[in-house]
């Protein structure tokens, strides 16, 4: 802080008259002031950074809620795959199996097979 009293004194102990000596005072202490904070201003900016920082928390909240109900339908879709790779695995056997009795039953189907496939029967 700035004694403004000192201040004067000094100035006109220095040879500047009074007037001049309070006019310096007065510049030097609102350039002074001029970038200082009150208490209030860092309250208010301390209320408005909590209130954003609030606000950010919330839509991670919501973000992490979304993921997670993504991450859940992923599990689902992922046991359900499996359940349709099982499925298609043993449809492909049995296909393979009815082909194998039409080609050894079916000497037309036979040779049709060989050609469709390239594999002899």
């Amino acid at each position: 802080m700035l004694d403004t009293h000192a201040a004067v004194k000094e100035l006109t102990k220095a040879g500047l008259s009074e007037d001049a000596a309070e006019a310096i005072v007065q510049v030097q202490l609102r350039t002074l002031h001029q970038g200082l904070a009150t208490k209030e201003d860092i309250l208010g900016l301390k209320l408005e950074i909590e209130k954003r920082f609030g606000e950010i928390e919330q839509r991670f909240t919501g973000i992490e809620n979304r993921f997670g109900g993504i991450e859940q339908r992923f599990t689902e879709n992922e046991r359900h795959f499996s359940s349709l790779e099982a499925r298609m695995s043993r449809l492909t056997f049995l296909v393979w199996i009815i082909l194998a009795i039409v080609a050894l039953t079916n000497p037309i189907a036979a040779r049709l097979l060989e050609r469709l496939l390239g594999v002899p029967f």
